[in-house]
């Protein structure tokens, strides 16, 4: 995607056949691991997430596409077995701020979506993981969208009290 971005050469249906992929392939992750001893970095969410930021930036990606692929992120988010440790989050956010920053997706939409999730119970010990990666995610995305410029403050910051309450006012 990212040479297609520069030099524009990918038809509309190789396009697609990669954005289908680049989504099964959100839905089928099952390595979570960051940094590997010995190996390097596996980082699977972070280099997906940097994948899906060159799709929405793609000529082809509209509204349509942009909510399948935030629909892909999610469940990079959802599907981790450990908190985020190197990052993750804030790569995920990237191609999110991407969409608003490039007008494929209004900001109200996004604030549609984000009002969407649901956080698990405080007292859900097998769900702690994910609340607290879905908090790292709205803090990462809350100010990179405020360090962009994007969106107004007030409706950032109601994102931000429904998954942090304890934020003041």
């Amino acid at each position: 995607m990212i040479r297609d971005n520069r030099e524009e050469f990918l038809n509309e249906a190789a396009f697609f056949q990669a954005y289908e992929r680049i989504g099964l392939y959100c839905r089928l992750e099952k390595d979570y691991r960051s940094y590997v001893e010995g190996k390097g970095w596996a980082h699977g969410p972070a280099h997906i997430s940097d994948a899906i930021d060159e799709c929405v930036r793609h000529r082809f990606t509209g509204l349509d596409e942009c909510s399948k692929l935030w629909e892909g992120l999610l469940h990079l988010i959802d599907g981790a077995p450990h908190v985020y440790d190197a990052e993750e989050d804030e790569r995920i956010t990237i191609p999110i701020i991407a969409m608003v920053e490039s007008g494929k997706v209004p900001f109200s939409t996004l604030c549609g979506w984000l009002e969407r999730i649901e956080l698990p119970a405080e007292n859900d010990l097998n769900s702690m993981t994910r609340r607290i990666n879905i908090k790292h995610f709205i803090r990462c995305l809350t100010f990179g969208l405020l360090a962009k410029g994007l969106g107004k403050v007030e409706d950032l910051m109601i994102i931000e009290r429904k998954f942090n309450p304890f934020v003041a006012d």
